[in-house]
């Protein structure tokens, strides 16, 4: 996840970041609008491991 999608002030127990809880539902904002084709091919690969 981007780095929008945590909180500034907030770190979980173990110190990790938290996330943001306004960002927290994905397919809200991410997800397809319409049923016309892409405008440009996604590549997207993640790096979570």
């Amino acid at each position: 996840m981007g780095d929008s999608h945590f909180s500034k002030t907030r770190k979980e127990k173990d110190g990790s970041r938290a996330v943001e809880m306004v960002r927290w539902q994905c397919d809200s904002c991410h997800v397809a609008q319409s049923d016309a084709p892409p405008l440009v091919e996604n590549t997207f690969v993640g790096n979570v491991r």
